[in-house]
């Protein structure tokens, strides 16, 4: 889940929504998320212009992209590729 710390919530749905790690870089609000089919990374979106993909594995950020000129309010994978 995104918040407005900034920050990103990783949960364990399996285990009464745990959460397992807070996965941090946003420098504002976290405002979309969404995770690739394999689970093995996913993609952030925030106030701060940027989008984060981030390596779920190694719980970082693997590659921030800085081309946007206003708030990320939306972010998906292509489940085709």
């Amino acid at each position: 889940s995104g918040c407005e710390d900034m920050t990103i919530i990783m949960h364990d749905l399996s285990a009464s929504a745990n959460s397992l790690a807070t996965l941090t870089g946003h420098d504002s609000w976290v405002l979309s998320v969404a995770h690739c089919p394999s689970g093995a990374e996913c993609v952030s979106g925030g106030s701060d212009k940027r989008v984060r993909v981030w390596d779920l594995g190694q719980r970082q950020c693997a590659l921030t992209i800085s081309d946007h000129t206003d708030q990320v309010w939306g972010v998906a994978y292509n489940p085709a590729g």
